[in-house]
């Protein structure tokens, strides 16, 4: 095939590639495949497996949990939704994998709040936050990771954030790039765009800006460096 019949032909596989290793009966075989694509594989999906492979967890484990939302831009209708209901909802269905990475969550969300949100966006940031959270990394051991929700009068605040050693970045850009070059957590970079479709923002701080951060909402972990992620609230 030439350059132009591989683009044609790829752009259709990818989708069917990217379903096929959800199943893990197919996760070598669809593994296999993207990793053949070569000069035609689209530079945001290189990319993106790039980053998968570098976290070091085991390949079965990783494929068969990657939410392709990177790979795909869905249309969510926003919804009505009762957040401390979903949160507990969320929690019970993942107690095992909370227990098992020892993750503590601490949140201000009330019985009566209802926020207009983009459809599933909360469970799905919730989600990527479990499945790709520190246990697996590449030389770490396990360590305390820790999630705040929090509410105020414009958005849905998330803190994402555990006990290792911050990235010293001097400027407020930071790119994933420069997370990983320390093994942390790959859980926010898969929803980056998730976030930034629905005019969310995501900052990574440490130092007195994340001191301050902390203060804010009363965390009871005081970590050294995380992840704030801003998810805009619709009004009802």
């Amino acid at each position: 095939m030439n350059k132009e019949e591989k683009e044609k032909y790829f752009g259709k596989a990818i989708p069917q590639i990217i379903h096929d290793i959800r199943n893990p009966l197919n996760i070598i075989i669809g593994f296999s495949s993207i990793l053949q694509i070569d000069e035609s594989i689209n530079e945001e999906v290189r990319s993106y497996i790039k980053n998968i492979i570098l976290s070091g967890m085991h390949i079965e484990q990783l494929l068969s949990n990657i939410d392709y939302f990177m790979m795909d831009t869905l249309d969510m209708p926003i919804e009505s939704v009762f957040i401390k209901k979903e949160y507990e909802i969320f929690i019970k269905q993942n107690f095992d994998i909370i227990n098992d990475k020892q993750i503590i969550i601490n949140n201000n969300l009330k019985d009566d709040t209802i926020l207009k949100l983009p459809q599933g966006i909360f469970t799905r940031i919730l989600d990527n936050f479990f499945q790709f959270s520190l246990k697996g990394m590449k030389s770490v051991t396990n360590r305390q990771i820790n999630i705040d929700l929090f509410i105020n009068d414009k958005a849905l605040l998330f803190y994402y954030h555990d006990t290792s050693t911050p990235i010293y970045i001097e400027s407020d850009y930071f790119s994933f790039d420069e997370i990983l070059k320390g093994k942390r957590s790959l859980a926010p970079m898969f929803i980056e765009k998730l976030i930034k479709e629905y005019n969310g923002t995501i900052h990574y701080l440490y130092g007195k800006k994340w001191a301050a951060e902390l203060d804010v909402i009363q965390s009871n972990i005081k970590t050294q460096h995380g992840f704030k992620i801003i998810i805009p609230i619709q009004s009802l």
